[in-house]
This record gives C-alpha cells, structure tokens and sequence, in this order.
C-alpha cells in the first residue's frame, strides 16, 4: 500500500507533467499572432492587383446601407466594382441604392424575387450577384458587417498575390459594441473560433470561420456548381461552401486587422443560444473537419485534466494537513502551477488576439473563458439534439 508522502509524489508529478503539456499547448496559441505579423511584413506589387467585384446582399437593412456601404464603396483600389443584391427589401433600401448609384458609377444593384422556391434567399442572392459579377475575382459580404479601415479590398488582394496556388481569400470578421456580459462571452468564442479555424486552414481545409470575409474565384464557383449540394439551408453559406471547394493549396489566409470586417455582437442571450445552435447544424455538413476536431478536444482534455489534478493535489494536501510540510508544499505547488499557466496562456492568447485588432482582453479571465467554451459549446450540441431539423432549412411555398 503506497504511503502518504509516496501519493503526494505521485500526484505532484502527474500535475507538473499535465501543467507542462498545458503550457506547451497555450504557447501554440501565439503561432497564428507571429503568422499575422509575418503577413503584414511581405511586400506588395501593385501591378499585378486583379479587378475585384465585390457582390453584398441585403434585406430591409436601410441604415445598414447608409452608414456602411460608403466606407466600401470609397476603398483605395485601382479597378473593382461593387454589386449589390437586394432579397425582396421593403423598407426603402431601393431609394438609398439608386441615390448611391448616381454618385457612384462602379456600383450595381438588382433584386432578387421574393417567390424562389428551390434555394435559400442568401445563397440565391450571392448566385446571381456572382453571375452578374464583370471580374474573375468576387470578393462576398453582408452589408451587416463593414470594414475596418480603406485597404479592406487591397489587404485581401495583396494575400492573393502573394499565394499564386490561392483560389480563395478568406478574411476575418470581429465583434463591435461589446458592453454586455452575454456580448463578452459571444466574442471569446467567436475570437477562439476563428483562431482555431484560420491555423488549421493555414495547412487543412477551412473549417467553421463564422465570416462573410471571403475573396473567391467566380470560375471555381461555377464549377462546383455553387450551392447545389446544401441549397435548402437557411445558414452557412459562406462556411460551407468554402469548405466543399477549399484544399490544402489553394487557400490562402489573411488575418491582418486592416482586412477584417466589423459585425454586431448578439443583443442577447437568446440571439446568442440561436447562433450556437445554426453553428451546429452548419458543422454537420463540413468535410475533413475531424482533424480540427481532434486538435480542440486533446487542448480541451489537457486543459481540464490539469485543473482536476490541481484540485486533486490541493484536496489532498488539507487531507493530510497534520503534515504540516505537505500541506504548505502541496498548496503552495498548487497555487504556484495555476498562476503560471493563467499567466503564460493569457500572454500568447493576447499576443495573437493584439495582433488580430483584438483590444480589451484581461489575462485574468482568459482561463475562465477557456474552461467555460466546451460548456458552452456542449449546451448548443445537445439543444440542436433535440431541436426540429425543419427550422434550419428554407420552407417552401
């Protein structure tokens, strides 16, 4: 039978061992951030920037247009027209489109009808945007999200360029107006989402982005016969289609925070249940994601064994506080354990969200954060569990 001081040991040596493969997998999280930096450094060649189209649709998002459609409209780019596609709008979209239009000779707008029956409204409005597009290149958002700065276009071109294999560009978005505790925990998992997503495209396919941020061949579009293989759902357009048509080569990836594009955080926590939820359903329909699976369940399980042992250890220690040595050894191991990792892991989560534009993150509740995202995600498994599949696909009429 093992002795007191032998199990102490024992369980000192497990929780060094797990804190050392905890720390080893929070310093993978600052490979994206030297990724981004890296980018940033490569240089442009402004000669061989392509024509770019870029297609956005729209539905009864009148002020959306007003306040976001100049800041797209007024980007340093040499050549690159702007399509707009309006999903059958009625509160006067079409009034702020033709006034914009007669100030603007490179952009467009069409309607889409109201009585298509085979194929989601946003999937119909990008077909016909991409269809209507003069350039090789279209480069598709929502008037939802706007962008960050003037170089929005150029940033995602310059990637093109610099990846000669690349038929695709696929750009980030990131939260605004976050005030809430619900809008906080919507950008931790949306940021951790996109960090996971974007390191493994840098070498997979992509994989649960959440962003209408991408620069896309019209060609390959046409080829993979656009949405015909997810044409019924009401969500994921983007994702999915990115995902069908991606390879290990001809994606290329731009997380430079001049290229990303502003959306509003959920309102509330019932907005926020709903996103989780179509998340879960747009995850079904992904190929080659069980790789990136696998890498965000080992960080999950080595993240949860650690804080077990670093329970178990401290447990331990007042079990045996007669020991006066064991106790002050175990607590003090223990303690000296969590705040390193709490440290080192809000450091190198910092470091790339910094790098991505991300401002306002406390290393302090990253840890709380982490341990709370399988949680999280888990909850919005088991709701789509028991949910009726028909509210995710486009009803008929």
């Amino acid at each position: 039978m093992l002795s007191t001081n032998s199990v102490f040991i024992v369980l000192c040596i497990a929780t060094a061992i797990v804190w050392l493969a905890a720390i080893l997998s929070s310093v993978s999280l600052r490979r994206l951030g030297r990724f981004v930096r890296r980018t940033r450094k490569k240089s442009l060649q402004e000669h061989t920037l392509p024509p770019i189209s870029v297609v956005i649709w729209t539905h009864n998002q009148q002020q959306d247009l007003k306040d976001h459609l100049p800041l797209i409209l007024d980007q340093i780019y040499p050549k690159f027209e702007v399509i707009v596609v309006d999903i059958s709008s009625t509160d006067g979209s079409k009034d702020v489109l033709e006034h914009f239009e007669e100030m603007h000779h490179n952009l467009r707008h069409t309607f889409m009808p109201a009585t298509a029956r085979d194929i989601s409204p946003t999937r119909l409005a990008i077909t016909l945007g991409i269809k209507a597009a003069t350039h090789p290149w279209v480069l598709l958002t929502n008037i939802g999200q706007c962008p960050v700065s003037h170089s929005w276009i150029m940033q995602m071109a310059r990637t093109l360029t610099n990846h000669r294999s690349a038929q695709m560009v696929v750009g980030c978005s990131r939260y605004t107006d976050v005030r809430s505790r619900c809008q906080r925990k919507a950008r931790h998992l949306f940021l951790c989402q996109q960090m996971q997503a974007l390191m493994h495209a840098t070498s997979h396919r992509v994989c649960m982005l959440h962003t209408d941020n991408v620069l896309y061949n019209k060609e390959l579009f046409l080829s993979h016969q656009g949405f015909a293989s997810h044409a019924g759902l009401l969500t994921g357009a983007i994702e999915i289609m990115v995902n069908r048509s991606s390879t290990q080569h001809n994606v290329a990836v731009c997380p430079c925070p001049e290229a990303h594009l502003l959306s509003k955080a959920p309102a509330d926590i019932y907005e926020w249940k709903q996103t989780l939820l179509f998340n879960q359903e747009i995850r079904k329909h992904f190929r080659g994601s069980m790789m990136l699976s696998l890498k965000s369940l080992l960080a999950t399980w080595i993240r949860y064994t650690f804080m077990l042992l670093l329970l178990a250890t401290t447990a331990f220690s007042i079990y045996v506080r007669d020991d006066v040595e064991l106790w002050y050894t175990g607590c003090a191991l223990s303690a000296l354990l969590l705040l390193s990792y709490t440290i080192v892991l809000g450091m190198n989560y910092n470091y790339t969200a910094h790098r991505m534009g991300y401002k306002g993150q406390r290393h302090i509740t990253t840890l709380w954060f982490m341990l709370m995202m399988p949680i999280w995600n888990m909850k919005a498994w088991l709701a789509h569990l028991f949910t009726n599949k028909k509210q995710f696909r486009k009803k008929f009429i």
